[in-house]
């Protein structure tokens, strides 16, 4: 989905009441709507290694955060090169339902890469929002 489709999806329902505060790339937790909810976004996460392959020194110095949400779906954020990610600054994200990676929903079709914070933060305001 590019961009402006992505907002489009964001901001439905004739949203106008915005809030987003950035300093130095951080995103702060106060994404706020004209429906009064809070939404969760990237500084919410809580990253933890990656340990799938504890073994496997291609996997060291990657990092995983999950999470669900009240409509059933949930993301999976991942930081590392083995993903589609540079391992510093730009994610992996993947868009999941009942623990698994779903392919189905309006925001996408397949795995998000090389996403900064402010577009994991977009991303994840979206899931939420998914009906």
């Amino acid at each position: 989905m590019n961009r402006n489709k992505l907002m489009e999806y964001v901001f439905a329902d004739n949203l106008t009441e915005l809030k987003l505060i950035e300093a130095d790339i951080a995103i702060d937790k106060s994404w706020l709507f004209g429906d009064g909810k809070k939404y969760i976004t990237f500084n919410d996460l809580k990253f933890t290694p990656y340990s799938i392959m504890d073994n496997n020194e291609f996997f060291k110095k990657s990092e995983i955060s999950n999470i669900n949400y009240k409509n059933g779906y949930g993301n999976s954020i991942l930081l590392g090169k083995n993903f589609y990610s540079n391992g510093k600054n730009l994610y992996e994200m993947q868009i999941i339902k009942n623990n698994e990676t779903c392919y189905t929903t309006p925001l996408t079709d397949n795995v998000l890469g090389y996403e900064d914070k402010l577009s994991i933060s977009r991303y994840m305001i979206a899931t939420q929002r998914i009906k």
